[in-house]
């Protein structure tokens, strides 16, 4: 199996971090810090990196990251500090899936996991957010939204469906979507089983609703709430796809080992969740594929 592609790079100015530093259970007499930073990296786009760093590393060193993670606990922000004096930030991250059982039912969420942090001028900034990887693609699907009546229509976007890969080669069942139309050709064109690289933006979409219930008499009831979605959307791929079934490049056999490698790690993180473990925090997205591979 090849080396696999997984990359993201977060350009921004810092909106909010909620990194906590804490004593380790693991590694009595160390400590970790964990949290978020949210990036703005558009007015109306803000991504989130999500961190966990220990204190020393399995070699038994200080981790080189961890100082300039301490400085950017309670760092100036959008939101503790003002736009003017918040700092900017260049991340050198990955996506990774956060798995947990709710009601025993299996969550996942794609996530920036981790990297590697610089400060940077508000003159050397240039925002973005954008993700690569390797992706072995297994199906697609019209994307839909809800009309006026509730009923699901396509909205011109293609949900591209597939496998990528983690810095270990272990295997994340993912979904990105493609929104050009020359996108959505080539993608709905391809065969199932396609293993190329893909690279695209990261971008969260609000939309606040509003729903008004008439009063028989005085004041309406006005309802508002904020729908947020988080897309992974392609912009391009490889002119030519890897030859998937090559050996070095990646074999069925390796595929199906994978998986079976992350079911026997979705049935311990059950088996932790039914002992009440804690739950996870993190908004419920439904796991965008199941972890299955046949031909």
């Amino acid at each position: 199996m090849k080396k696999m592609i997984n990359k993201s790079h977060i350009e921004g100015i810092l909106y909010e971090s909620t990194l906590e530093e804490r004593d380790s259970k693991s590694t009595p007499g160390t400590k970790y810090i964990s949290g978020k930073l949210s990036i703005e990296v558009a007015e109306d786009n803000v991504i989130t990196v999500e961190i966990f760093e220990n204190e020393i590393t399995k070699a038994g060193k200080r981790n080189q990251k961890y100082d300039k993670l301490q400085s950017l606990i309670g760092a100036n922000s959008i939101v503790t500090t003002g736009r003017d004096t918040a700092v900017c930030l260049k991340i050198d991250s990955a996506l990774s899936l956060n798995d947990w059982y709710p009601q025993g039912e299996l969550v996942s969420t794609l996530r920036n996991f981790n990297g590697f942090i610089n400060f940077v001028s508000i003159g050397e900034l240039k925002p973005q957010a954008t993700f690569q990887a390797d992706m072995l693609i297994t199906s697609t699907a019209d994307d839909m939204d809800r009309d006026e009546n509730g009923d699901f229509i396509p909205n011109g976007a293609l949900k591209v469906k597939g496998y990528i890969f983690d810095f270990a080669n272990r295997i994340m069942p993912v979904e990105f979507l493609v929104e050009s139309e020359a996108g959505v050709n080539y993608f709905r064109d391809l065969e199932p089983n396609t293993f190329t690289k893909v690279w695209g933006k990261q971008v969260t979409q609000s939309e606040t609703i509003r729903k008004v219930e008439e009063s028989a008499f005085g004041d309406d009831k006005v309802v508002e709430f904020t729908n947020t979605r988080r897309k992974f959307v392609i912009t391009g791929t490889n002119k030519e796809p890897y030859m998937f079934g090559e050996e070095g490049i990646l074999t069925v056999q390796e595929v199906q080992d994978a998986i079976a490698n992350r079911n026997v790690y979705l049935a311990d993180k059950k088996a932790q969740s039914e002992n009440n473990a804690p739950a996870s925090t993190e908004p419920v997205v439904k796991n965008p594929s199941t972890a299955t591979f046949t031909f």
